[in-house]
């Protein structure tokens, strides 16, 4: 029987090893959330497994004396898989607007409580006299049984969902997985072994139904790991090879879109030095060079956005006096703000900073551009540096629209361009954004939005002062 476990706890620790692989791959199969969730469940029913086992080793060896604390370690960890699998399972069914908001805490809750009661039902501890269930049989009651079908239910609506064309094989085999799954939940959550569930009165479990029931989680458990490791290793591939095509039909296009641009360009410049014209000869000029200059930035941004997305985006650190960097950029886009005065607010610096000054200047120059096209007619634009030991956080303030509070989440995604107007809002691929939080992301920071409608927006990022190791 003790192979059983080893066996039992290999097959989930696995499907926590690829899924946490999968979470490194630049092509996404599933929210990397949802990935960690996942492969959290699966590293820590495993490591249930295995304290399960080793506390019938020690017990074998030395008696139940020794054998308390393997237990209670082997509990908690069986209680927190559950409650990471529920979690998985309701995180979906909010994203599909199915379960309220506050859902996902519910499982943290439920964990919170069951550790508090089974504390306290310990021998000695806060003087309990009645007799509880095992912590085990609470947790496989508790979270084992909702948790693995709420989890089921969301693997089926992931395979439901997944009708294109090419996809036949990753949607068969979540199909199997959720069955498997589902079977799970009812012979780990619902049949407890090996003693009675006392206040119920159920019968205790014989030792020839102990090792059918332990063999068939094991068959379950290697379905699930197997079934979904495979779904979601067809489904990588996949992605990966449409991926490769992706970047090769962009790389192409954007070469020789810059050399026709290039062209364009260079056949203005010719005509604008070429002397005297007519007022309307040369307006054309400017709108030829106004064009290409527009339809370059958009190239740039497509293949930005491209790296974002694959994670090939590179930077080239140097240690950096942010505020001379950040004023100098402000310089720079001075024909961004026309018609904005721009404050720089800056604290004491403890030192130089580990950057890129060239991507920095990307990210601010969108910043700023965005603060101008969203800002009052005249209104000032601040930009504020904060330096702490650790990092630096930078803010772009502008006054005007605002943003509302429903479109805040939904700024950095790729291709969005948000409903609200602005004097000189102009047309746009909806990449500013997605590829600025790529930067900030690069570097080692985080961006946020703080806004208050028809009174302002603020961005604010942060920079590390040394470059993740």
């Amino acid at each position: 029987m003790i192979y059983l476990y080893l066996l039992y706890g290999a097959a989930f620790i696995g499907l926590g090893a690829v899924l946490l692989l999968q979470s490194r791959l630049p092509v996404v199969v599933l929210p990397h959330r949802q990935l960690w969730l996942l492969a959290s469940f699966g590293c820590l029913h495993g490591l249930h497994e295995w304290l399960e086992m080793a506390a019938i080793i020690e017990r074998r060896i030395n008696g139940a004396d020794g054998t308390p604390w393997l237990e209670a370690l082997a509990a908690f960890a069986l209680a927190a898989s559950f409650a990471t699998l529920a979690q998985f399972g309701i995180e979906w069914f909010v994203r599909e607007g199915r379960l309220p908001r506050f859902s996902p805490a519910v499982p943290i809750a439920a964990l919170v409580i069951w550790a508090y009661v089974f504390c306290a039902a310990a021998p000695g501890f806060l003087h309990v006299p009645a007799p509880l269930p095992t912590a085990e049989l609470t947790a496989r009651w508790i979270f084992g049984l909702p948790a693995g079908l709420i989890a089921a239910a969301a693997l089926y609506r992931i395979a439901k969902e997944s009708r294109e064309a090419g996809r036949e094989g990753f949607r068969r085999k979540l199909y199997w997985s959720a069955g498997a799954l589902a079977v799970y939940a009812l012979v780990g959550g619902a049949m407890a072994i090996p003693e009675p569930l006392e206040p119920v009165g159920f019968p205790p479990i014989g030792d020839g139904m102990i090792l059918i029931v332990l063999a068939m989680r094991a068959a379950c458990a290697i379905a699930v790991g197997v079934l979904l490791s495979l779904a979601l290793v067809v489904e990588a591939s996949r992605l990966t090879a449409q991926l490769e095509l992706h970047e090769e039909f962009l790389g192409v296009v954007a070469h020789d879109l810059r050399s026709w641009l290039n062209t364009i360009s260079l056949g203005a410049a010719v005509l604008e030095a070429g002397g005297e014209r007519q007022e309307r000869e040369g307006r054309a000029v400017r709108n030829i060079r106004s064009a290409t200059t527009m339809m370059a930035r958009f190239v740039d941004d497509m293949l930005d956005a491209n790296l974002v997305q694959t994670r090939q985006l590179t930077l080239r650190r140097e240690p950096a006096d942010l505020p001379k960097v950040v004023r100098q950029i402000i310089d720079q886009a001075s024909a961004l703000t026309e018609g904005h005065a721009v404050k720089l607010v800056t604290s004491a610096s403890p030192g130089p900073l580990e950057l890129d000054a060239q991507r920095l200047g990307q990210i601010l120059m969108n910043l700023l551009s965005n603060a101008a096209k969203y800002s009052a007619a005249g209104a000032d634009i601040l930009v504020e540096i904060v330096e702490q030991a650790d990092e630096a956080t930078v803010s772009v303030t502008s006054y005007g629209a605002g943003i509302a509070a429903s479109e805040a989440p939904r700024l950095f995604e790729r291709f969005y361009r948000g409903a609200r107007g602005g004097p000189k809002r102009g047309a746009g691929l909806g990449l500013g954004l997605y590829i600025v939080e790529g930067l900030v992301t690069a570097h080692g920071g985080r961006i946020w939005v703080e806004s208050e409608v028809e009174k302002y927006a603020t961005f604010r990022f942060t920079l590390p002062r040394h470059a993740p190791r």
